[in-house]
């Protein structure tokens, strides 16, 4: 896997918890973050530590709304903090490294 399948992995995880492009709750976000940070699949971009992000959109009223998750992953490659920025709610899961 490459790095863009890898980030096209997590927006498909992401996408699962809205369906239908519907708004992402805050049990949702909840459940997501739990399965992000016990993802077995590691980033193949040994070089690209640290932060990554994703958008995934939902449709409300004829815009389009914005879900960006922000992760970080260790040096294994692992997910180890997960940031969900929704219009509603901003979630973390994990521990953030700085």
């Amino acid at each position: 896997m490459e790095y863009p399948e890898y980030i096209t992995h997590i927006q498909s995880i992401v996408s699962e918890y809205m369906p239908n492009e519907s708004e992402l709750t805050r049990p949702l976000a909840d459940e997501l973050g739990a399965r992000l940070l016990a993802l077995d699949v590691i980033n193949p971009n040994a070089g690209k530590t640290g932060y990554h992000q994703t958008v995934v959109v939902y449709r409300e009223h004829r815009t389009w709304v914005p879900i960006t998750v922000f992760f970080q992953t260790a040096s294994t490659g692992q997910i180890q903090y997960v940031r969900i920025h929704a219009p509603k709610f901003v979630a973390e899961y994990g521990e953030e490294t700085f």
